[in-house]
């Protein structure tokens, strides 16, 4: 209770530097008292629910007339604690040795649930998800001691920018903060547009000229910027959700060198001497879910955008694609990924102590292939040439540089890897479906990334969707999100001949090929030979 008391308090820095001193106050429920409910919309109230739930949320009521709030609340829901002790063991755990066990200390613990409360208590005081802001930071400002003990993980508590997974190891010891800030810089300025008294205003028209030059005062500073939390897919490539900084590739990087470190020591850090493998399991399924995190973070670069919000005068444009350098980029960040995750993130000693581990989703080299050649990323891509023929890839010649990181171990010659003939044969299966001359059968709990390509999940279960809060309160009504469902997609009278095309050149290469490699190799190129001629007898 002290805890989330601390964390509602903290919002008092906002409100005093908007020009209101302690309006904040925290009271506990009154007791023996038959008049109070906190259900009575004359009390917002935080409400700690016993469930299952990993999850909080922070609701309001609005009059519709005036935009006032007249009630909120937050709903605490028990099992939120897991969900911290996870995410802080999984993004720390290979620098902060006080989450190699069990149970956490207390000082631990409150450091997280302190986050969660500011940014529950920021919805309640009518703050939107500011999925951007984290975007502002330069990546290695987040292994700088003075950076981080001044700004955390984010300018605003707002985004979802949970713990300093870019932190390696001893940085903890140099003085690097783990942890997101008390109020970020941008949540004290969103509290003093929407609260602070304008001297002489008597009506909403005359406040506007102050509150637009506040936010003139502010343009071009990258802290203040509002990145709108994105739904039905990721587009946006700086406005993304449990992401750190304005590189995710590097970030990336810095991530997954610290989740080898933890998958390394995941028994030794979660042994419990005669308790079976539950927990342990847990916290490898945990580590999954982040490794898949930061697939998904640079899976939007693939055809991604910045968007920036434009008024009449503006000179910037309203959208800027992501341009062929740094596509290449995600794109051999991405195969490689692929090809080299499963020799450190499933060791067969380790699962076979779990029970079930096959349901641990890890199939990450469909979830790259479907990214790679995804209709409407495509069709993003064209957009984004038409625009600028010279910035940006073309269609073609984006899908030739795919197609040929791909199957680069084919093409020269080499003995394939387990890894290597996975995501061929991914990719082979995606030409069929994506081209008609195959029956897509994927099953209907499947998400066909072939047609919406902005969805990273090829399972429900691959990323435990659960670990991002989906069910936080939104109202659309009154929230600025941006709805990325329905994208348009290349037409088919373009895109199945594109991937025909992709069929037939894997189709040449593995003939060219046949006889390169060792038995296995030789073996998977007549059988895909087989197949593909088969399918295109058709």
């Amino acid at each position: 209770r002290s805890t989330v008391k601390q964390g509602i308090l903290d919002w008092n820095a906002a409100f005093e530097a908007a020009g209101f001193k302690n309006v904040v106050q925290v009271r506990d429920y009154p007791k023996n008292d038959p008049a109070f409910d906190p259900d009575d919309m004359r009390y917002s109230c935080v409400k700690y629910a016993v469930t299952e739930t990993a999850n909080a949320m922070g609701p309001s009521y609005v009059d519709p007339r005036t935009g006032e709030i007249l009630t909120a609340d937050v709903i605490w829901y028990h099992n939120v604690i897991s969900l911290l002790h996870n995410w802080r063991f999984v993004q720390t755990g290979a620098v902060d040795y006080r989450t190699h066990k069990k149970t956490f200390d207390d000082e631990v613990m409150k450091e997280s649930m302190r986050y969660v409360t500011s940014h529950e208590i920021g919805h309640t005081l009518g703050l939107m998800h500011n999925m951007g802001a984290s975007f502002a930071f330069p990546v290695d400002s987040l292994r700088s001691p003075s950076f981080t003990q001044k700004y955390g993980t984010t300018p605003s508590i707002m985004d979802y920018a949970r713990n300093n997974f870019i932190a390696q190891p001893g940085d903890m010891e140099r003085g690097v903060k783990l942890t997101p800030p008390v109020l970020g810089v941008e949540d004290i300025n969103a509290i003093k547009w929407g609260y602070r008294l304008i001297k002489g205003a008597q009506t909403m028209d005359d406040e506007k000229p102050v509150l637009s030059q506040w936010i003139r005062e502010k343009a071009g500073d990258a802290m203040y910027e509002f990145g709108p939390q994105q739904v039905m897919g990721t587009v946006d490539v700086s406005a993304q959700t449990e992401d750190l900084g304005n590189d995710h590739v590097k970030a990336g990087n810095y991530a997954i060198a610290n989740l080898k470190i933890i998958m390394r020591n995941l028994e030794k850090w979660t042994a419990e001497r005669g308790a079976d493998y539950s927990y342990m399991q847990d916290m490898y399924k945990s580590l999954v879910s982040q490794y898949a995190r930061h697939l998904g973070h640079v899976l939007p670069y693939i055809g991604g955008v910045r968007y920036h919000e434009v008024r009449q005068g503006d000179t910037f444009p309203a959208v800027e694609y992501v341009d062929k350098a740094g596509m290449r980029r995600a794109m051999t960040w991405l195969v490689a990924q692929a090809r080299s995750y499963k020799s450190w993130l499933c060791p067969q000693k380790l699962l076979m102590k779990f029970d079930r581990a096959d349901e641990i989703r890890t199939n990450f080299e469909n979830t790259v292939v479907s990214g790679l050649f995804a209709s409407t990323r495509l069709q993003r891509i064209d957009d984004g040439h038409k625009l600028n023929a010279q910035r940006n890839y073309s269609v073609t010649n984006y899908v030739d540089d795919a197609f040929n990181e791909v199957f680069k171990p084919t093409i020269q010659g080499r003995s394939l890897t387990d890894a290597d003939l996975k995501l061929a044969s991914e990719a082979v299966a995606l030409f069929a479906r994506a081209s008609g001359i195959q029956a897509d059968g994927t099953k209907a709990s499947l998400v066909k990334l072939a047609d919406n390509g902005d969805t990273y999940y090829n399972n429900s279960s691959d990323m435990e969707q659960r670990d991002l809060l989906p069910c936080e309160y939104t109202d659309p009504q009154t929230s600025f999100v941006r709805i990325n469902y329905g994208l348009p997609s290349l037409p088919d009278e373009v895109y199945k001949p594109l991937m025909l095309r992709q069929l037939r050149r894997a189709l040449s290469l593995f003939t060219a090929k046949r006889a390169t490699g060792n038995a296995a190799t030789k073996a998977f190129y007549e059988y895909q030979i087989l197949t593909i001629n088969k399918l295109l007898k058709k």
